[in-house]
Protein backbone atom coordinates (compact mmCIF):
# COMPACT_ATOMS: atom_id res chain seq x y z
CA UNK A 1 0.00 0.00 0.00
CA UNK A 2 1.20 3.24 -0.72
CA UNK A 3 2.51 5.42 2.54
CA UNK A 4 -0.27 8.55 1.68
CA UNK A 5 -3.30 6.05 1.28
CA UNK A 6 -5.38 5.56 3.97
CA UNK A 7 -5.81 2.37 5.41
CA UNK A 8 -9.34 1.03 4.72
CA UNK A 9 -11.74 0.26 8.41
CA UNK A 10 -12.66 -3.31 7.73
CA UNK A 11 -15.32 -2.40 10.58
CA UNK A 12 -17.08 0.24 8.92
CA UNK A 13 -20.14 -0.86 7.05
CA UNK A 14 -19.73 -1.05 3.22
CA UNK A 15 -21.85 1.16 0.65
CA UNK A 16 -24.35 -0.88 0.16
CA UNK A 17 -25.21 -1.24 3.85
CA UNK A 18 -28.28 0.94 3.94
CA UNK A 19 -31.08 1.90 6.63
CA UNK A 20 -30.50 3.31 10.56
CA UNK A 21 -28.09 0.84 12.18
CA UNK A 22 -25.56 2.11 8.96
CA UNK A 23 -26.37 5.29 9.35
CA UNK A 24 -25.50 5.15 13.36
CA UNK A 25 -22.50 3.04 12.52
CA UNK A 26 -20.76 5.00 10.42
CA UNK A 27 -18.05 7.04 12.13
CA UNK A 28 -16.19 9.76 9.23
CA UNK A 29 -12.53 8.80 9.34
CA UNK A 30 -9.56 11.81 10.43
CA UNK A 31 -9.62 12.51 6.08
CA UNK A 32 -13.26 12.69 5.97
CA UNK A 33 -13.48 15.55 8.68
CA UNK A 34 -13.68 18.79 7.13
CA UNK A 35 -15.18 21.33 9.93
CA UNK A 36 -13.69 21.10 13.58
CA UNK A 37 -16.10 19.72 16.10
CA UNK A 38 -17.47 21.95 18.73
CA UNK A 39 -16.47 22.01 21.77
CA UNK A 40 -19.12 21.87 24.25
CA UNK A 41 -18.89 24.65 26.98
CA UNK A 42 -19.98 22.52 30.39
CA UNK A 43 -20.60 24.41 33.51
CA UNK A 44 -17.65 22.65 36.39
CA UNK A 45 -18.43 22.95 39.90
CA UNK A 46 -14.64 24.52 41.03
CA UNK A 47 -15.56 24.31 44.98
CA UNK A 48 -18.93 23.25 46.73
CA UNK A 49 -21.26 26.38 45.96
CA UNK A 50 -19.27 27.76 43.12
CA UNK A 51 -19.48 26.68 39.11
CA UNK A 52 -17.58 28.15 36.66
CA UNK A 53 -18.60 28.24 33.15
CA UNK A 54 -17.77 29.55 29.68
CA UNK A 55 -20.68 31.22 27.33
CA UNK A 56 -21.02 33.34 24.42
CA UNK A 57 -18.86 31.05 22.41
CA UNK A 58 -16.40 30.55 25.04
CA UNK A 59 -15.49 34.40 25.22
CA UNK A 60 -17.53 35.29 28.46
CA UNK A 61 -16.18 34.09 31.77
CA UNK A 62 -19.57 32.94 33.77
CA UNK A 63 -19.44 31.86 37.87
CA UNK A 64 -22.44 30.68 39.54
CA UNK A 65 -22.38 31.70 43.31
CA UNK A 66 -24.30 29.81 45.72
CA UNK A 67 -22.05 29.36 48.54
CA UNK A 68 -20.12 32.01 50.06
CA UNK A 69 -18.36 29.83 52.77
CA UNK A 70 -14.35 30.54 52.91
CA UNK A 71 -12.90 27.63 50.95
CA UNK A 72 -15.61 28.15 48.40
CA UNK A 73 -14.83 31.92 47.79
CA UNK A 74 -10.98 31.25 47.98
CA UNK A 75 -11.12 28.53 45.38
CA UNK A 76 -13.44 31.15 43.07
CA UNK A 77 -11.74 34.32 43.79
CA UNK A 78 -8.18 31.92 42.94
CA UNK A 79 -9.75 30.34 39.82
CA UNK A 80 -10.80 34.33 38.95
CA UNK A 81 -7.53 35.28 39.10
CA UNK A 82 -5.73 32.39 37.11
CA UNK A 83 -7.91 32.54 34.16
CA UNK A 84 -7.93 36.43 34.36
CA UNK A 85 -4.11 36.59 33.70
CA UNK A 86 -3.84 33.98 31.43
CA UNK A 87 -6.88 34.18 29.17
CA UNK A 88 -7.78 37.82 29.05
CA UNK A 89 -4.08 39.44 28.78
CA UNK A 90 -4.99 39.92 24.64
CA UNK A 91 -8.78 40.24 24.53
CA UNK A 92 -11.57 41.99 26.55
CA UNK A 93 -12.46 40.99 30.11
CA UNK A 94 -16.06 39.31 30.16
CA UNK A 95 -17.11 38.39 33.47
CA UNK A 96 -20.34 37.63 34.56
CA UNK A 97 -21.07 36.73 38.15
CA UNK A 98 -24.49 34.87 39.04
CA UNK A 99 -25.51 36.13 42.73
CA UNK A 100 -29.12 36.00 41.96
CA UNK A 101 -29.28 33.51 45.01
CA UNK A 102 -31.25 35.64 47.73
CA UNK A 103 -29.87 33.31 50.50
CA UNK A 104 -26.63 34.97 49.48
CA UNK A 105 -24.93 37.68 51.62
CA UNK A 106 -22.04 39.56 50.39
CA UNK A 107 -19.37 39.81 53.46
CA UNK A 108 -16.92 42.04 54.18
CA UNK A 109 -14.46 39.00 53.22
CA UNK A 110 -16.45 38.67 49.72
CA UNK A 111 -16.04 42.16 49.49
CA UNK A 112 -12.34 41.99 50.25
CA UNK A 113 -11.09 38.95 48.49
CA UNK A 114 -12.98 40.51 45.41
CA UNK A 115 -11.00 43.30 45.45
CA UNK A 116 -7.81 41.17 46.14
CA UNK A 117 -9.00 40.26 41.97
CA UNK A 118 -8.62 43.83 40.71
CA UNK A 119 -5.23 44.49 42.68
CA UNK A 120 -3.81 40.98 41.51
CA UNK A 121 -5.26 42.27 37.80
CA UNK A 122 -4.61 45.78 36.65
CA UNK A 123 -4.31 45.22 33.55
CA UNK A 124 -8.02 43.75 32.68
CA UNK A 125 -10.13 46.05 30.84
CA UNK A 126 -13.79 44.90 29.70
CA UNK A 127 -16.99 44.72 31.41
CA UNK A 128 -18.81 42.55 34.28
CA UNK A 129 -22.12 41.64 34.56
CA UNK A 130 -23.94 40.94 37.81
CA UNK A 131 -27.12 38.97 38.36
CA UNK A 132 -28.65 40.05 41.08
CA UNK A 133 -32.21 38.52 43.04
CA UNK A 134 -35.40 40.76 42.64
CA UNK A 135 -35.50 42.05 45.94
CA UNK A 136 -36.22 45.88 47.63
CA UNK A 137 -32.61 46.28 47.99
CA UNK A 138 -31.52 45.93 44.49
CA UNK A 139 -31.78 49.59 43.28
CA UNK A 140 -29.37 50.50 46.16
CA UNK A 141 -27.12 47.65 44.62
CA UNK A 142 -27.18 48.86 41.45
CA UNK A 143 -26.26 52.21 42.19
CA UNK A 144 -22.79 50.72 44.15
CA UNK A 145 -22.34 48.58 41.42
CA UNK A 146 -22.29 51.86 38.82
CA UNK A 147 -20.40 54.09 40.95
CA UNK A 148 -17.65 51.34 41.09
CA UNK A 149 -17.14 51.08 37.46
CA UNK A 150 -13.69 52.76 36.08
CA UNK A 151 -12.81 53.57 32.76
CA UNK A 152 -11.13 49.70 32.35
CA UNK A 153 -14.03 47.75 33.88
CA UNK A 154 -17.46 48.72 33.38
CA UNK A 155 -20.12 46.86 35.68
CA UNK A 156 -23.98 47.02 35.85
CA UNK A 157 -26.43 44.78 37.42
CA UNK A 158 -28.99 42.50 35.80
CA UNK A 159 -32.03 40.76 37.04
CA UNK A 160 -31.78 37.78 34.04
CA UNK A 161 -28.74 36.10 32.46
CA UNK A 162 -29.85 36.62 28.90
CA UNK A 163 -30.21 40.52 29.41
CA UNK A 164 -26.43 40.05 31.10
CA UNK A 165 -25.33 37.96 28.40
CA UNK A 166 -26.42 40.50 25.39
CA UNK A 167 -24.59 43.59 27.26
CA UNK A 168 -21.64 41.47 27.25
CA UNK A 169 -21.34 40.36 24.53
CA UNK A 170 -21.33 44.13 22.68
CA UNK A 171 -17.96 44.23 24.17
CA UNK A 172 -16.89 40.77 22.17
CA UNK A 173 -14.06 40.28 19.76
CA UNK A 174 -15.42 40.91 16.15
CA UNK A 175 -18.44 43.18 16.93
Amino acid sequence: MHPDTPEIDSERPSADVVGPAAEETVIPTAAEKTEPEATPYLAEEIAPGITREWLGDGGVLCYAIRSVSRKSVDAWIADLIEKSNTLFSDRPFLLLQDLADPALSLTPYVRSRVNEHRKACPHLRGRVALILPRMAMAGVIQFMIKQNSTALIQQRAFFDRASALAWLQEEAPGR
